[in-house]
């Protein structure tokens, strides 16, 4: 998916990957793109990281439900499995609820590349992390940086079943063969990620 001469405009700011965004098997950044294997790390290539997270307030712990990466090129093929009809949707509830520019402008001017401050809020219901028993974190990147764009983002879990009732059940069966084919996961894993219907989003 690489690019030949690509490199992060100067209106964007980056950092290294942060540990938040590591893959929490190897405790590494990601390397492969989950769908074709290609190396992420290659400094021109884009990719997609997407993360659930499950809190267990009276344990006072969580864990992760799935984590992928992606490169752009493989995202975007994936992401034309969705309806023009439950896209649409998506876009007009997205629009409805955030204003993207002014938040990327607003985030930039209060927290700089601090990434947990970006991440700390619902983007859509402005929940705070720890009022939401479930959540998924998105980011952007470029081989070893993270780039601060429409991302990094925190969807609730409130937001993701939102967002799930807009989809058409073409679409809902169309990613749910994606996770099939690509997640080798224990069945209660599997449910887990079919039930959040974040990928793709």
């Amino acid at each position: 998916m690489a690019e030949d001469n690509f490199h992060i405009p100067s209106n964007i700011d980056s950092i290294d990957v942060p540990e938040l965004f590591y893959n929490s098997d190897t405790g590494k950044p990601f390397e492969n793109c989950l769908v074709c294997n290609c190396n992420l790390l290659e400094e021109d290539t884009m990719y997609l990281i997407e993360r659930a997270i499950k809190k267990y307030n009276t344990l006072e712990t969580s864990s992760v439900i799935f984590e992928y990466a992606m490169c752009l090129s493989c995202a975007m093929r994936m992401h034309e499995v969705l309806s023009e009809e439950s896209k649409n949707k998506v876009e007009a509830y997205f629009a409805q609820h955030v204003n993207m520019q002014q938040r990327i402008q607003d985030n930039k001017e209060q927290f700089g590349t601090d990434v947990s401050k970006w991440v700390e809020h619902c983007m859509l219901k402005n929940t705070h992390e720890s009022e939401t028993e479930e959540y998924q974190l998105y980011g952007m990147f470029m081989g070893n940086q993270m780039l601060f764009t429409e991302m990094p983002y925190m969807l609730s879990g409130e937001a993701m079943d939102e967002i799930t009732n807009l989809l058409s059940n073409k679409s809902l069966g169309d990613i749910d063969d994606f996770i099939d084919q690509f997640f080798g996961l224990p069945p209660e894993v599997r449910d887990a990620i079919k039930n959040s219907k974040g990928v793709l989003v």
